[in-house]
C-alpha cells in the first residue's frame, strides 16, 4: 500500500504477478487459520479427549502445521506440482482475481513464482538471478531464527518418538522434557547450518552475478554476507560451552557483520548519498550530500521532511540490525514476548527495507 500511494509500480521491479494488498491479506489471513487450527487440536484433546499425552500432541500438530503451509504454497494450480501452464499464468490470476474466487486460485501465479525462485535459490551458483531473487533471499535472511525454529521443533519431537522415558511424562513434565531435548538441539551442529542456511544461497548470489558481470560490488557484497559466518559459529561455540571469551566473540562478530549489512544499506541498497562519478566503492560517497532526486516516496514533501524521514529511517534501521543479530545468535530468550518482540521488529524494519530498497531500483 506504502509503494501504491508513492507512485511506485512493483511490477516495474519485481516483475508480472505482484498481487494487490487485498488479495495478499486474504492469503496470509488462510495460512493463519491453517497454523491456529493446529495450535487449537491439542487444547482440545485435552479438555475432551482428557488425553495425558499433552506435548506429544503439541510437536506433533507444530509439524503439521510447517508442512500444511508448505503444501498450501505449493498447491495447485503451481508451477512446482506439475499442473498445466495455463492455470498458473498471469492473466489466468488476473481473471481469478477480477471473479473473486478462492485465494489459493488467486495467488496461483505468484505461489508458482515464488517456489521456483526459493528453489533456484537454493542453486544459486547455477540459476539465474534478477531482482526478484535477491528480494526473496534477503528476505530469507531476516527469517534465519525461523528456520532454526523448525529444525529445533523437529528435532524435539524425533526424540519425543524415539525416547523410552517420554511415554511416562504427564502434562505438568513435558516443559521439562522439552527443556531437555530442545538444549541438545540448539547445540546441534546442523541448527548452526540451517541458521547460516539463507546467507550462503545470498552469497553464491553475489559471486554468481560477480562472475557474469564483472562489476566490484557483487565482490563487496559477498564480503558483506560473508561476515555473517563467524558470527553463526561464535553464536554455536557460545551455546556449545559458553564463557565470557564466547560472549565476547560473540558480540564482536556481531558488531562488525551489523556494521558492515547497515553501511551497505545506505551506501548501496538505498543509495542515500551521492556517489562521485567515476569512484568505485570505499571512500567515494559525499556523505554530506544526499542524492538527487531526493525521493519517490516522500516527492510532495519540503527538503526539510525528507531529511528527518531518512534520517529516523537510518536510526530505525541501525538499531535493529545490532538488535536482530544480537536475538538470533546471542542469548535472548527464544520462548514467549521475548523473541516475539523481537521478530515484530524485524518484520517491520524489513518492510521499511525493502520500500526504499524499491526506491533506489526505480533511480
Amino acid at each position: 500500500r506504502a509503494a501504491d500511494a508513492a507512485g511506485l509500480r512493483l511490477s516495474r521491479a519485481l516483475g508480472e504477478g505482484v498481487l494487490p494488498p487485498r488479495v495478499i491479506l486474504r492469503s496470509a489471513l488462510g495460512l493463519l487459520d491453517v497454523i491456529l487450527l493446529c495450535r487449537l487440536v491439542p487444547f482440545v484433546a485435552q479438555v475432551v479427549f482428557e488425553t495425558e499425552h499433552f506435548g506429544r500432541w503439541c510437536l506433533f500438530f507444530d509439524l503439521v502445521a510447517y508442512a500444511a503451509c508448505f503444501l498450501l504454497l505449493a498447491a495447485p494450480p503451481s508451477a512446482c506440482c506439475g499442473s498445466d501452464e495455463a492455470n498458473y499464468t498471469n492473466e489466468k490470476c488476473k481473471a481469478h482475481q477480477r471473479y473473486d474466487h478462492g485465494w489459493l486460485l488467486q495467488t496461483a501465479h505468484s505461489r508458482a513464482s515464488l517456489l521456483r525462485t526459493c528453489v533456484e535459490s537454493l542453486c544459486a551458483p547455477f540459476a539465474p538471478v534478477t531482482f526478484w531473487h535477491v528480494i526473496v533471499a534477503d528476505y530469507a535472511t531476516s527469517m534465519a531464527k525461523a528456520l532454526g525454529d523448525v529444525h529445533v521443533t523437529t528435532c524435539v519431537a524425533y526424540y519425543a518418538g524415539i525416547s523410552p522415558a517420554y511415554s511416562l511424562l504427564s502434562t505438568e513434565t513435558h516443559s521439562v522434557f522439552w527443556e531437555e531435548t530442545r538444549g541438545a538441539c540448539v547445540t546441534s551442529e546442523l541448527n548452526a547450518w540451517v541458521l547460516a542456511l539463507p546467507f550462503w544461497c545470498r552469497l553464491f548470489q553475489c559471486l554468481s552475478v560477480l562472475r557474469r558481470t564483472g562489476e566490484q560490488k557483487n565482490a563487496w557484497n559477498a564480503l558483506k554476507y560473508a561476515t555473517v559466518f563467524p558470527l553463526v559459529y561464535a553464536g554455536y561455540l557460545d551455546r556449545l560451552a559458553p564463557t565470557d571469551q564466547t560472549r565476547r566473540l560473540v558480540v564482536l562478530t556481531a558488531c562488525v557483520q551489523s556494521s558492515a549489512t547497515f553501511a551497505w544499506d545506505l551506501l548501496m541498497d538505498w543509495g542515500l548519498f551521492r556517489k562521485r562519478r567515476g569512484g568505485l566503492l570505499c571512500g567515494v560517497f559525499e556523505c554530506d550530500t544526499m542524492r538527487d532526486p531526493k525521493t519517490l516516496v516522500f516527492a510532495k514533501r519540503d527538503d526539510a521532511f525528507v531529511c528527518l524521514a531518512y534520517g529516523s529511517l537510518v536510526l530505525f534501521n541501525f538499531a535493529l540490525r545490532f538488535a536482530w543479530a544480537l536475538a538470533v545468535f546471542g542469548h535472548v530468550s527464544t520462548r514467549g514476548m521475548g523473541m516475539l518482540s523481537f521478530e515484530v521488529a524485524e518484520l517491520l524494519r524489513r518492510t521499511v527495507w525493502a520500500l526504499f530498497r524499491v526506491e533506489w531500483e526505480y533511480h
